[in-house]
């Protein structure tokens, strides 16, 4: 049974007496036995108790406790194994660890909006650890930045940070966020905030993850900024601490997006790459997670076609754009494009252009960022390359209007054309 002496320790914090807290809940002589572990409360009874007594938890040393079916959870979520979640959700005793991992769960299989919106009552209530507040925010972020909503990422973000430092007066959940942050304000253009953001995390003394995430954040900044010497170093470096995790899928993300900027900033490719996308093919596939496998396949089809295997490459690139009507608009514009410029390196322009005009239809009905920014810029590029000037400029003032300024700096070439 989970250990309740926690709403004792709330009640008293807050000089609230049995009679106090119980009332429009159950009878104080109820509560007594609970906080004394004597009874198993209801799960509505449970989420009444936390909102009631949510200032007092803010003022104790041991927050919650997590159950052994949460850690047993968040476990099952790092290998991406979202039905052995499914079987433990409905035996955590807390309510704000069920809609946790429900949250987390549904993030995991691309519901989003769904996920987005249990998470936004968890984040306002703060009825949470500090860990569990870094964990819910982190995701929120995440599937904002996804989303293209960038500010409502910064939002969360900062909001979560102040209060980790002034509420629970805890930095140690930090590293993880503000690298994640660090990638928002790099899509938001404020490259300054960005570096201030990943200089906070580097060189501390850090468990081995959030050296990880500090070298992750740095290698995306280098790439963003054109250091691609120290991008390729930081990222191999990040993935190779990976490796000594648990964090399965962590691992085979930072492995897939590694691969995918190395082979963009004109790396040789390495003889393993094709292998090791296969297998993370494989697993990503399994797992049911649409956006990484196809987004896998993209990177496989750049190395296939760097490497001369053009048949397989024209293949795996298609097999990649036929996933793309299962994810998120900005998502399948985005892949639809980094498609697209394969099949164009390939030579049909034909195929190219026909996927640029459905990220273009994509993109169209998405709300208006820095990320759509630099897709509508990506797209202007290609069209250049492919003698369309007219589809290029179109592409370009789009780039314009979603941020206010060029993303892509060779594209200004068009307007003199």
């Amino acid at each position: 049974m989970k250990d309740y002496l926690i709403f004792k320790d709330a009640r008293q914090k807050l000089g609230l007496t049995l009679e106090e807290v119980a009332h429009g809940i159950c009878s104080p002589s109820f509560l007594s036995l609970i906080e004394r572990g004597l009874r198993q409360p209801k799960p509505q009874l449970l989420q009444m108790l936390e909102i009631k007594l949510a200032k007092g938890f803010s003022n104790v040393a041991d927050q919650f406790r997590p159950s052994d079916e949460y850690l047993q959870a968040l476990g099952f979520l790092a290998v991406g194994d979202g039905a052995a979640v499914e079987v433990l959700v409905d035996d955590m005793p807390s309510g704000q660890e069920r809609t946790l991992i429900v949250a987390l769960l549904n993030e995991l299989k691309g519901e989003t909006a769904y996920a987005a919106a249990l998470l936004e009552p968890v984040l306002r209530n703060c009825l949470i650890s500090a860990n569990q507040f870094a964990l819910a925010t982190q995701a929120m972020v995440r599937m904002s930045r996804d989303m293209g909503d960038l500010y409502t990422a910064i939002y969360w973000a900062e909001s979560t940070l102040s209060q980790l430092a002034q509420k629970w007066n805890d930095d140690s959940q930090t590293h993880e966020l503000v690298a994640t942050l660090s990638s928002v304000y790099l899509e938001a253009g404020d490259i300054n905030r960005a570096k201030s953001l990943i200089n906070s995390i580097q060189g501390k003394e850090v468990k081995d993850w959030d050296r990880v995430t500090a070298l992750w954040s740095g290698g995306i900044l280098a790439f963003t900024t054109g250091d691609m010497a120290r991008a390729r170093i930081m990222l191999r470096e990040a993935h190779q601490l990976s490796i000594q995790s648990d964090r399965e899928l962590s691992r085979a993300r930072i492995l897939q997006t590694t691969i995918w900027i190395e082979v963009r900033t004109g790396e040789v490719v390495a003889g393993s790459a094709p292998e090791q996308l296969e297998r993370l093919s494989t697993y990503f596939n399994e797992r049911g997670l649409i956006e990484d496998f196809a987004q896998t396949l993209n990177t496989l089809a750049l190395v296939q076609a760097k490497t001369g295997n053009y048949l397989q490459a024209t293949e795996t690139a298609e097999a990649s754009l036929e996933l793309l009507n299962d994810l998120p608009p900005l998502s399948r514009a985005k892949l639809g494009i980094w498609n697209a410029e394969v099949i164009l390196a390939l030579g049909d322009r034909h195929r190219a252009s026909e996927i640029l005009l459905n990220a273009i239809e994509v993109l169209s009905g998405t709300q208006a960022s820095r990320s759509t920014a630099t897709a509508w810029a990506e797209m202007s590029e290609i069209f250049t390359l492919l003698g369309e000037p007219a589809l290029a400029l179109d592409c370009l003032r789009s780039s314009v209007q979603a941020a206010g300024l060029i993303q892509v700096k060779s594209s200004a070439k068009i307007l003199h054309e």
